[in-house]
């Protein structure tokens, strides 16, 4: 068995540009995702609080307040 002074690790400057690259790319991918998914969510919840407001008001109005 040979034992190894150090573990192997791929110079950096040829490793770490790929990698970079790659997460970048997922990070675009994950917002991407999370705008298109979330910003109907958002949407739909500022209107529903939009309407719960105007619920409210209405409600206080036939009340009397």
């Amino acid at each position: 068995m040979v034992k190894y002074a150090e573990p192997y690790r791929p110079r950096p400057e040829v490793a770490r540009p790929r990698r970079k690259r790659q997460l970048h790319r997922r990070l675009a991918a994950f917002l991407l995702k999370a705008i298109l998914v979330g910003g109907p969510i958002w949407f739909t919840y500022a209107m529903a609080r939009v309407e719960q407001m105007r619920m409210m008001r209405a409600a206080l109005e036939a009340l009397g307040w």
